[in-house]
């Protein structure tokens, strides 16, 4: 017989000998009310809270199996699981921070060589495509005299960096110049310092440079961005180059 406790509600199955006698006072496991349960084909009777009724009058309902069960059960089943995988979290969290990590170098490479240039290497080893330094920015109306100094020759080089691109640029920190002979080798080459500075769609920013000792110096001079670094690992990548801007001495 299927009866419910009058105060939670918890259904219980009660068998049906204990109640074919007499009506009989049952205790719910779940909440500890006590209520009398009626006797099988009597008439109703009204059920009374009880929870101070001798223990030994009270028929408490132990064998009876709550309908929530089969929640028990699956929370017992989650707790196992839990218990199967807490070994490998440590390992799961790491791969986890790993892909994290490489997938951010990945996507923010652009950022990360504006920070720290040499870092293009690492990209450039492991076969990922970088931007090239300067990218967006080309070279326009460059000059180099050569002049008379304090009795001394001095190259005098100008010229201007303009944004081609449609977005703000941070322009690279140096700006090399390759002295260049008629066979197309280079000859001489010096570096100077950029007007390092963001520079946005279509704006133009001038340079220029002084060097002293150009007696060795070839007519054609080549210019192209650097990092300043001995071995510069952006100034090519995947075939293609830095952008260069050349000019003739005077």
């Amino acid at each position: 017989m299927l009866v419910s406790c009058q105060k939670c509600q918890a259904q219980y199955n009660v068998k049906d000998e204990l109640l074919q006698s007499a009506p009989r006072k049952l205790r719910c496991v779940k909440c500890g009310n006590v209520w009398t349960e009626k006797k099988i084909g009597a008439p109703e009777v009204a059920s009374i809270n009880q929870t101070s009724a001798p223990a030994e009058s009270v028929a408490e309902i132990k064998s009876a199996k709550p309908k929530s069960k089969p929640q028990a059960e699956k929370a017992k089943a989650d707790f196992q699981f839990v218990q199967k995988i807490a070994p490998y979290s440590k390992w799961i969290a790491l791969a986890a921070s790993m892909v994290f990590i490489l997938t951010s170098a990945i996507i923010f490479r652009k950022e990360a060589i504006a920070i720290w240039p040499p870092i293009a290497i690492v990209y450039q080893t492991a076969q990922i495509p970088v931007e090239i330094l300067g990218d967006g920015l080309a070279f326009e109306e460059i000059t180099a005299n050569r002049i008379q100094e304090e009795g001394k020759l001095v190259l005098f080089l100008k010229g201007k960096i303009v944004n081609n691109s449609g977005e703000a640029l941070m322009i690279p920190p140096f700006v090399q110049a390759v002295s260049i002979s008629p066979d197309k080798k280079p000859i001489e080459k010096w570096q100077f310092k950029a007007p390092s500075q963001m520079i946005a769609p279509g704006q133009v920013v001038e340079f220029q440079s002084l060097l002293k000792d150009v007696n060795g110096f070839a007519n054609n001079l080549v210019l192209r961005f650097t990092t300043g670094e001995k071995k510069d690992a952006q100034t090519a990548s995947a075939g293609r180059a830095s952008p260069e801007g050349s000019v003739e001495t005077h």
